[in-house]
């Protein structure tokens, strides 16, 4: 099975590295003991990571494959969505370049934001001759059968083709969402026009047009681990749990159990990233419960906490480094500090473990 990442490159080696941080997740890899190679599938902007980084990142067993003229075919077909905007553009297109790339072997792909927490040689034995998409995201998505391409494929030229149309009836379609959410682990879709190809995903699954291996399957090869598609939301997957996290052997848990991965998403790492600021030039604001969203008095703090770090925040990158380097999720993961409450444990039910420590940067 294929270890594979997509991903782009806009500017430079360093600000690439800053914000989608594979040389750190790939030295990361080789000193937990990973030892299967990764195929980094760039689809555009190859030419703008140097030397020294593509051969730094072989060595560490991850590999540059410039999948630009692929790309370009692809958006030949598909420049009706431009409307997107070049981020959204890429997602459509990475599963029509990977097949092409790989035909019908089976894979899994990993956003570049994806830290895996268990070796991922043991996650391809478990989910072997399985396909589906992580809870609706694609961030961890298994393909086995190249049905799941061809779906996709069919149904993206049917929204290609009249975007507003095509929605439209996904929308009138959308009736029973959270039970296919639930069920299927289909995930949702809030917006009236599909605009991603989560959204697309989300709605085929729901729709029974994706291939998507059953969730009861699903959690039997999960076995032991916790997969959690968005870390700010665990009790959404695990509603009766009350968690209490642990890092063992650099081996994270809730409740004892495994879990499959970090999401690294903006959404999770701008939060991690508040409280790092926070801990740092706001200590007394370190140990209260830390809002998903800023507002107020609060708001204005840590606005004011950037502009002391060069006016940036916190680069991906940085945040990797304190929490899966320098220390762990501890100080975040207690029913004190984390945005809503009873999801986690009191703190006096937690094991000790170490604090998340950094060096601020800037964005590069």
């Amino acid at each position: 099975m294929h270890h594979v990442i997509v991903a782009w490159a806009k500017s430079n080696t360093e600000s690439f590295e800053a914000q989608v941080p594979l040389e750190f997740l790939a030295r990361h890899y080789r000193e937990r003991g990973y030892s299967v190679p990764f195929k980094v599938v760039v689809l555009h902007g190859r030419d703008k990571l140097d030397r020294r980084y593509a051969d730094s990142l072989a060595d560490l067993g991850f590999d540059l494959e410039d999948a630009n003229g692929l790309f370009s075919e692809e958006h030949s077909r598909f420049a009706r969505l431009d409307r997107f905007g070049e981020y959204e553009l890429s997602c459509f297109l990475r599963w029509p370049v990977l097949r092409r790339l790989f035909g019908a072997d089976p894979l899994i792909h990993y956003d570049g934001d994806v830290v895996m927490n268990v070796a991922p040689d043991e996650v391809a034995a478990r989910f072997a001759g399985t396909t589906f998409v992580l809870q609706g995201c694609p961030a961890f998505t298994v393909v086995s059968t190249n049905a799941w391409y061809e779906e996709y494929e069919s149904e993206l030229h049917r929204f290609a083709a009249d975007i507003d149309g095509y929605s439209a009836q996904a929308w009138r379609e959308r009736d029973g969402w959270e039970i296919s959410a639930e069920s299927k682990w289909a995930g949702q879709r809030s917006r009236k026009i599909v605009s991603s190809d989560q959204d697309l995903v989300s709605h085929l699954i729901h729709t029974g047009r994706l291939t998507q291996t059953r969730k009861e399957t699903l959690l039997e090869r999960l076995g032991s681990w916790i997969a959690v598609e968005n870390p700010l939301y665990p009790d959404a997957y695990y509603p009766s749990a009350n968690f209490s996290y642990r890092r063992t052997n650099q081996l994270d848990t809730f409740n004892s159990r495994p879990l499959l991965m970090w999401h690294m998403q903006t959404s999770f790492y701008t939060y991690l990233s508040r409280h790092l600021m926070q801990a740092r030039y706001l200590p007394p604001l370190a140990g209260r419960r830390l809002p998903r969203e800023l507002s107020g008095a609060e708001r204005f703090s840590y606005r004011a906490a950037a502009r002391l770090n060069r006016g940036s925040p916190v680069t991906r990158r940085s945040v990797y480094e304190a929490f899966l380097e320098k220390g762990d999720f501890s100080e975040v993961f207690t029913d004190r500090r984390w945005w809503k409450p009873r999801v986690f444990a009191e703190p006096g039910q937690l094991h000790p473990a170490k604090s998340a420590t950094m060096e601020l940067k800037a964005d590069a």
